[in-house]
């Protein structure tokens, strides 16, 4: 699994881990590199714990806080949770609609 590190040692991304359905999904780097200022983009993947699988859910996202649903069908993604990634779709929606207009 590549990996991001600077001085002190591995950068470890967001990740999440649902006990109830087994599931771990984390943020992986396309690269190993060392950090810099400008953030580098990740994919989303899902590792099954028990057998060390990994499936790709989604590609070129940023690493964001992760928060998955009680029955690991949905995360909650962002800083302030305000988007929603659907595993079964693999798609990012924003959680509240806003209205494009501005007054």
């Amino acid at each position: 699994m590549p990996r991001e590190y600077d001085k002190l040692g591995t950068f470890i991304p967001y990740f999440d881990l649902n006990f109830s359905r087994k599931q771990f999904v984390s943020f992986e780097p396309y690269e190993s590199r060392e950090i810099g200022p400008v953030q580098g983009e990740y994919k989303l993947v899902r590792i099954d714990p028990n057998t060390g699988k990994k499936h790709t859910i989604l590609e070129l996202l940023d690493n964001q806080p992760l928060l998955s649903s009680p029955d690991g069908n949905y995360l909650l993604y962002g800083y302030q949770y305000e988007k929603i990634i659907s595993l079964s779709k693999k798609e990012v929606e924003d959680f509240i609609k806003k209205d494009d207009q501005t007054y």
